[in-house]
C-alpha cells in the first residue's frame, strides 16, 4: 500500500495545485490508515504523492510484472500493467506511447479535481483533435502540437510546461532515490528539484 506525503512537490511548481480541496478527511480516515499500515507492507515519501509511488514503481526493475490497481485515470499516463477493479474486468497494458498521449491530453485538458487548468477552452474532444497527427513516441513532436495550442490562447512554452509537468505522474526515470530529487521534465535539459526544499 502506498500512501501521499504531508507536502507536495507540484505545490512549488504550480501552489495552486489541489488548492480546491476543502474540509477534513472523511470520518474514520485516519482509523484506516493506521490499520492499514498496522497489518501491510506501506510506503511513503514526503514531497511525493502515492501516484508518483506507484508510476516510479511500476517502471522499475524487477517490477515488470506488477499491476498498477487504482481507480485513478492519471496512472494512465504510466507505461505498465493496471488494473481498475471498477472498471476493468481484467489488467490491461497501456504502452509508452498510450501514456504519453494520456499525459499531453492531460497538459492540454486540465484536471479540475487537482486544480490545475490546461490550456484554455481545450476539452477531451478538441485535444485529441491536436492530437490526432501524433502517435506519441516522439515527445519533441507532441510537445511541439501542445506549444501551438498554448499560443494559440496567447500562452507560452513556460506555461505550457508547467502544466505538463504536474500532469507528470512519475516514472524511475523521475526521480533520483539516492538524492531524493524530482528530475522535473524539459525537451531542453531536466531540472532537478530537492524533496528537503520541499517539505521545509
Amino acid at each position: 500500500m502506498l500512501f501521499t506525503g504531508p507536502h507536495n512537490f507540484r505545490k512549488k511548481i504550480l501552489p495552486t495545485y489541489k488548492g480546491n480541496r476543502k474540509g477534513g478527511k472523511p470520518l474514520a480516515y485516519w482509523a484506516t490508515v493506521r490499520a492499514v499500515k498496522e497489518r501491510f507492507r506501506c510506503d511513503e515519501v514526503d514531497g511525493l504523492e502515492a501516484d508518483d509511488l506507484m508510476g516510479i514503481l511500476a517502471t522499475s526493475k524487477g517490477h515488470e510484472e506488477s499491476i498498477v490497481v487504482t481507480l485513478d485515470k492519471d496512472l494512465r499516463t504510466v507505461p505498465g500493467r493496471h488494473f481498475n477493479p471498477v472498471k476493468d474486468s481484467k489488467p490491461c497494458i497501456v504502452t509508452p506511447a498510450q501514456a504519453n498521449l494520456k499525459w499531453f491530453t492531460q497538459t492540454l485538458t486540465g484536471d479540475t479535481t487537482d486544480n490545475y487548468a490546461g490550456c484554455p477552452g481545450i476539452g477531451p474532444k478538441r485535444a485529441e483533435t491536436i492530437l490526432s497527427g501524433w502517435d506519441g513516441c516522439s515527445l519533441t513532436a507532441g510537445w511541439k502540437l501542445v506549444v501551438e495550442a498554448y499560443k494559440g490562447k496567447k500562452l507560452t512554452e513556460a506555461d505550457a510546461l508547467v502544466q505538463a509537468r504536474v500532469a507528470k505522474i512519475l516514472t524511475r526515470d523521475d526521480y533520483d532515490r539516492d538524492s531524493k530529487e524530482v528530475i522535473l521534465w524539459d525537451l531542453k535539459g531536466p531540472q532537478r528539484l530537492k524533496l528537503e526544499d520541499v517539505v521545509k
